[in-house]
């Protein structure tokens, strides 16, 4: 053990008995009797300061009055409790981040995440960006902040929002005051959360859009305009003058006459606007007709009987 863990460990021994001072010497000296033992244990193990590891030496002799039930009147102080929960939140998270590190190939996972610490930056810059975008305007949020469909708005708001914002993470890394890093931690929180809910929101939104573009324009071809409408019968026949409406009675519109454009802006759309442009021509069918049958007038009752053709047999009686 070198000379600095030594004095390490006595000053450590030496705060935890000044907290514990309102004890009587005995009892004192019973609960800090293992005490440098413990601590050079612990300081081996990690290699961490007593007091990241620990925590205060206030709060690690509290811990030990409630372990031997010495406090006044059998009840824990609500800070002493809250310190208490306080110690072992962070043991607990020194725990994950060092089997973090483990898998990441690191000594702790806070290393790894030390050097995605300019990426953040960036991306916190973009989602303030974006959040300042949802209040100033009444655009649904799209992937740029736009304000009132201003691209020019939404480059401007993005490079300043990322620069301000690198600009901060440089001053957080040269250390700042306590209630700064407080407010940067939460306006982190609010961003994170909000974040959730965009990410949220335009997958909703997306999801919804290719709904509607399967079942509303399934018909209309990739990346051409409807001009015109050819209504055909089964027998492949086509039809003329026909007008189109939707389920509500409202009439369709599509395409433009350009065939005769004084028409093209006619209110009562027919189609097909241009029948001489058909894609394809079926010839009329004919309509099913019954043949002719010619009436035979009745020979008269005193007319002689035919003669017969020569070579013809006549008809025997019976």
């Amino acid at each position: 053990m070198s000379v600095t863990e030594d004095l390490e460990i006595t000053h450590y021994v030496e705060a935890v008995r000044a907290a514990l001072s309102d004890l009587p010497s005995r009892q004192r000296d019973d609960l800090l009797e293992d005490l440098p033992g413990h601590l050079a244990e612990v300081r081996a193990e990690s290699g961490e300061p007593l007091a990241r590891r620990l925590g205060p030496p206030e709060v690690y002799a509290a811990e030990l009055r409630v372990a031997m039930g010495m406090v006044a009147g059998g009840r824990v102080p609500l800070r002493a409790r809250l310190d208490e929960a306080a110690h072992r939140l962070r043991s607990r998270g020194a725990d994950v981040d060092r089997r973090a590190g483990v898998l990441l190939g690191y000594e702790q996972g806070s290393d790894f995440l030390r050097l995605l610490r300019p990426a953040w930056w960036v991306l916190r810059g973009y989602l303030a960006a974006m959040l300042f975008a949802v209040l100033v305007s009444s655009d649904t949020p799209g992937l740029l902040p736009r304000v009132n469909g201003s691209f020019l708005m939404a480059v401007f708001l993005l490079g300043s929002f990322v620069l301000g914002s690198i600009w901060l993470g440089r001053r957080e890394s040269a250390g700042l005051r306590e209630n700064p890093r407080r407010v940067m931690r939460f306006a982190t929180v609010v961003l994170a959360i909000w974040s959730v809910a965009l990410v949220w929101q335009v997958d909703s939104r997306s999801t919804v859009d290719q709904m509607v573009d399967s079942f509303g324009t399934g018909y209309v071809p990739a990346g051409a305009d409807v001009e015109d409408v050819y209504v055909y019968d089964r027998n492949g026949r086509l039809l003329t003058d026909v007008r189109l409406f939707d389920q509500n009675g409202q009439p369709i519109d599509l395409g433009w006459n350009r065939c005769d454009p004084e028409l093209g802006f006619a209110d009562q759309t027919v189609y097909p606007r241009c029948p001489e442009l058909a894609p394809f021509q079926v010839p009329s069918f004919p309509a099913p007709s019954e043949s002719p049958t010619v009436a035979v007038p009745p020979a008269p009752a005193d007319a002689p009987p035919s003669a017969s053709v020569p070579g013809e047999p006549s008809p025997s009686a019976s």
